[in-house]
């Protein structure tokens, strides 16, 4: 007879990269040796008929997989809003009726606003299924923590850490060494990552630091020619560089190593990882008071936060940086010491082991 697990993780690793196929494929990398755990992959989303069964298809496959996990083990799996969590709610039903207990990581920073377009008794519903099944909540900050405990009240929510590829690790780190102040981006070019608040920002940094750029990095969605519009409504697209995507992770190191100031001025995020990047190479940063976002940056200490949806303080923020050596040196070590000690490798495995029970 199979040896049971004790756990598994049911989520598929990349591609893509970023998101939860980073969180996973970090996981195998760190995990995958762990005795008494076992990783089992649902299918991928696709078009045409597999597609429409994929959801059938992959309770099936859920199944099978918590089947060889001992009853009372736990099966771990990722979240967002959307179709994402009505499929996860199904999951978690499922694993009710196997006598495992559902361990559900939410990821997604939109997440609040879609819990409160849900109507009233829906909510109600799910909550009450959330605390009669056998569950663990893991968030991804202590700030996600008291959040979805205030809404799931009873049930246990435990934070769970992060970490960087290997690459970030053994990287040359950040020095203070640009010859040209450049504050960099990466991330989705969508107004819901503060794009246009960063483009209104850069001008009125622009017009105190005419030598300063502003170098855009990510997917820019087929709105290429939106964002260049409304750099040169600004009157800043002179010094203003839409990159595009960066896959390459050396070539995103050199970009980071490059730049003088990061900023991430989102709307809503869970963990951003793009901003962990960043601290881990020691690159001093601004990151909007959003999800976890303000425990990322040590509350202040390790990276500098502003007010999301708001140029003027965006601004103040890159513009003092800009002309203060002093503060980004002491910034960049605060960064690198907190990453390090509190997203390091160790700390996210530890998160992981602790969560899943077996430590």
């Amino acid at each position: 007879m199979a040896v049971k697990h004790r756990a598994l993780v049911f989520a598929a690793p990349p591609p893509p990269v970023g998101g939860v196929s980073s969180i996973v494929a970090m996981l195998r990398q760190s995990l995958v040796e762990t005795p008494g755990l076992g990783f089992a992959m649902p299918l991928v989303k696709q078009g045409g008929l597999l597609g429409a069964l994929r959801p059938i298809a992959n309770l099936w496959r859920l199944v099978q997989a918590a089947l060889r996990v001992e009853r009372g083990g736990r099966v771990l799996f990722f979240s967002s809003a959307g179709a994402s969590f009505y499929e996860k709610l199904a999951w978690l039903l499922l694993m009710r009726l196997c006598g495992r207990h559902a361990v559900v990581v939410m990821v997604d920073g939109n997440f609040p606003a879609y819990w409160e377009s849900m109507p009233a008794l829906l909510r109600r519903v799910v909550r009450a299924l959330a605390a009669s099944a056998s569950i663990t909540i893991g968030v991804q900050s202590e700030q996600w923590r008291r959040y979805y405990q205030g809404i799931f009240p009873g049930v246990e929510c435990v934070a769970v850490s992060a970490t960087v590829t290997r690459e970030f690790r053994t990287a040359f780190p950040w020095q203070d060494t640009a010859s040209v102040p450049t504050v960099l981006y990466v991330g989705w070019m969508i107004p819901a990552k503060g794009v246009l608040d960063l483009l209104q920002a850069f001008q009125r940094v622009h017009a105190s630091c005419p030598q300063a750029r502003l170098r855009m990095v990510g997917p820019l969605f087929d709105t290429a020619s939106y964002w260049h519009s409304q750099a040169q409504a600004l009157g800043i697209s002179a010094c203003v560089d839409f990159v595009g995507p960066v896959h390459d992770r050396l070539m995103l190191i050199e970009a980071l190593n490059a730049a003088t100031v990061f900023v991430l001025p989102s709307h809503a995020e869970g963990l951003p990882v793009a901003l962990l990047e960043a601290m881990s190479l020691g690159v001093p940063c601004v990151g909007s008071d959003v999800g976890g976002i303000s425990d990322l940056l040590n509350h202040g200490s390790a990276g500098i936060i502003v007010p999301p949806r708001d140029p003027g303080a965006l601004a103040l923020a890159l513009d003092g940086l800009l002309r203060d050596p002093m503060r980004r040196n002491q910034l960049s070590a605060h960064a690198v010491a907190h990453a390090r000690s509190a997203y390091g490798d160790a700390a996210f495995a530890a998160s992981y082991l602790n969560i899943l029970g077996l430590r």
